[in-house]
């Protein structure tokens, strides 16, 4: 289909003033539409159009392309819902002055002014992104009064629509009586006219230009690279968290052998729609950064509208237009990935897994239990200490990684935790989102001493140690059991099942399981001779049952649970149940890191620095050498580091 066109000038177009897109003048253009065979070159006449090939045609002319479609969805603005607090609001009877007058009662500043929708009250916001001053005076009205819901005075329209905040839930909602509310007051809403940016704009306005010191420390500018593998990812509003955890995961080298070189063998068997195909689009964004094709200064990088509309597809949160959390993305596209190739064989998502080992020591018998669990990252507490308060501003003292990540490998007397296997990549995020005071997630912004190099060795597990594999048994206990003509298998049972909590309970004990089967099985062979039947005929293999009965101490009931929260559970036999260990030495190097700039993980900007031979910085679709990578480290989220 080839489209020829001709452009009727009636003047420029008027400049967007608000977050929408309005329809497109038709009459400004002339279509002619040319029917032409790709193969022969033919030109294929009008007359002679099939009725298929006609819907065909039209079908084509009116479809919108993914890139329009994302870019309509960029500019539409999400609707909020409205609340309990505004459904059920009761208001009191006040009047207030005229826009143009209107001051915050608590200053004098006479913008950014909400409205309390109960008594009336006008009080300055807090400050904004690009100059936008307050005092942060609707709140405390809150505070005093509790008095939930304002609307943003400048943000009124004609049509009836206005930024509506309550902030008890500290969240945007929206008004469906919003006339009637602000008629309360005397104002009239088709009288009103809108003067301010609303708080999506503000918000996409921040998120699209974005400046995340693209300057040295001497002010200079830092240099653009172009080349393969330094492409960057145009931002499609707040696609910023998207943009820096990708260039991280296409510059791992086990995913760039399965979605940049596997990418055609799949392309030619794929039976799926292409623009709903996850390989497909995984594979076509792979080969854009990696092809060096859009790594010039004529072009803003790869638009990954389609991957985001497939990775996100079914998700609330990442099938929307707002800022969302890095690791959180970095968990949910991980997720994926280990469900798309687990039938193939080919997860490259098992360079980031690791497995941990905790062993918890009973402080009677001292009997010792290990468990161990399967991860792909690693969550490191960062310390909350606060030096100073300047001009309202929490100043946190520097956190030094190697003792932050230590602390998660306190050990006690009883409980202590070691890697039982060692990652490829260890992908490290740092706790920097806490509760605030008033229960709304705040940031840590304190700087963070990173090393160029880690050595895990000395959190490496120890495994299951001779000694701590033998049960204890209280000795008086065990002599009151056996004088009273049990054997000592049986007594050595009841001590175990007990706890070691005396020979009154041990004997009660006995007293209850005498006409067990398995009383007398020896206690080496306990899970062995434990009947399951019941495992096996839910479909389990004999390995699987008797996995599940170990890990639950032979409770059947916990037993079935497990196996029901480990799918992955593989149905080895026996024999090729082996425990797997991990002895090459664990000494990594700083690899890469996604920084996070911004008050809290709903707003703000995302970058991400990689190890190309030298560092570079992806910043959305601009890319830069760095050369001290210092600075840029100490305000990373998520750290990477590389098995050397």
């Amino acid at each position: 289909m080839k489209h020829l066109l001709s452009l009727n000038d009636q003047g420029r177009p008027k400049k967007i003033t608000k977050l929408a897109v309005s329809a497109e003048d038709e009459t400004k253009y002339d279509y002619k539409y040319t029917l032409k065979c790709i193969g022969c070159q033919t030109v294929v006449d009008e007359p002679v159009w099939t009725d298929n090939i006609k819907k065909t045609i039209t079908a084509t002319i009116n479809a919108l392309s993914a890139k329009k479609q994302s870019e309509l969805k960029q500019w539409e603005e999400e609707s909020a819902k409205p609340c309990d607090h505004i459904l059920n609001l009761k208001q009191e009877d006040a009047q207030v002055q005229g826009t143009a007058l209107a001051h915050c009662k608590s200053c004098d500043l006479n913008s950014n002014l909400w409205l309390c929708l109960t008594c009336g009250n006008l009080g300055c916001g807090r400050a904004q992104y690009g100059g936008l001053g307050g005092n942060g005076h609707g709140m405390e009205h809150f505070e005093q009064t509790g008095h939930p819901v304002s609307v943003k005075m400048g943000s009124i329209t004609p049509e009836g629509t206005a930024d509506c905040f309550c902030y008890a839930h500290g969240d945007e909602i929206l008004d469906p009586k919003l006339s009637e509310h602000l008629g309360r007051f005397g104002i009239q809403v088709d009288a009103q006219s809108k003067t301010e940016k609303s708080l999506a704009e503000l918000q996409l306005e921040q998120n699209l230009k974005f400046d995340f010191s693209m300057t040295t420390d001497d002010g200079k500018e830092l240099v653009p690279v172009f080349g393969p593998g330094l492409t960057g990812l145009t931002n499609l509003g707040n696609s910023c968290y998207l943009a820096s955890v990708m260039q991280v995961m296409t510059s791992l080298d086990p995913f760039v052998e399965r979605y940049l070189n596997g990418t055609r063998d799949h392309m030619n068997i794929c039976k799926d729609f292409p623009p709903n195909c996850f390989h497909c689009q995984t594979g076509k964004l792979y080969q854009g950064l990696h092809s060096g094709k859009y790594a010039v200064e004529s072009q803003d990088g790869v638009y990954p509208s389609m991957f985001k509309d497939v990775v996100g597809k079914g998700n609330p949160e990442f099938s929307s237009m707002r800022q969302q959390d890095a690791q959180e993305f970095l968990q949910h596209f991980l997720t994926i990935v280990e469900q798309k190739e687990r039938a193939l064989g080919r997860d490259p998502s098992k360079c980031l897994q690791f497995t941990t080992e905790q062993r918890i020591q009973c402080l009677e018998c001292e009997g010792c239990r290990y468990i161990q669990s399967n991860n792909t990252l690693l969550t490191v507490p960062v310390p909350a200490n606060v030096q100073e308060v300047k001009d309202g501003k929490k100043i946190y003292a520097p956190v030094d990684f190697q003792q932050a990540f230590g602390q998660l490998f306190e050990s006690d007397i009883r409980d202590t935790l070691g890697f039982k296997t060692f990652p490829q990549y260890l992908f490290c995020t740092m706790s920097r989102f806490v509760l605030g005071d008033n229960w709304v997630l705040e940031k840590l912004n304190c700087p963070i001493h990173v090393p160029d190099t880690l050595d895990l060795d000395q959190y490496r597990s120890r495994g299951k140690q001779q000694e701590q594999e033998q049960p204890q048994f209280d000795q008086a206990t065990l002599d009151t059991l056996l004088s009273m003509g049990f054997p000592e298998n049986r007594c050595k049972k009841a001590i175990l099942k007990t706890g070691n909590a005396g020979a009154d309970a041990a004997m009660n004990w006995l007293f209850e399981h005498m006409e067990d089967p398995d009383i007398d099985a020896p206690l080496e062979q306990q899970t062995q001779d434990v009947d399951i039947s019941g495992l096996l005929d839910m479909g389990f293999t004999p390995a699987q049952a008797k996995r599940a009965l170990k890990e639950t101490g032979n409770n059947m009931e916990r037993a079935v649970d497990w196996l029901f929260s480990h799918p992955d559970l593989p149905p080895e036999t026996e024999q090729q149940s082996v425990e797997v260990t991990d002895n090459k030495p664990a000494k990594y190097e700083l690899f890469a890191f996604i920084s996070h700039k911004g008050p809290s993980v709903h707003s703000g900007h995302y970058v991400a620095c990689v190890k190309k031979g030298g560092w570079v910085l992806f910043n959305d679709n601009k890319v830069v050498q760095v050369p001290d990578i210092k600075k840029y480290s100490q305000e990373a989220y998520i750290y990477v580091y590389k098995r050397q």
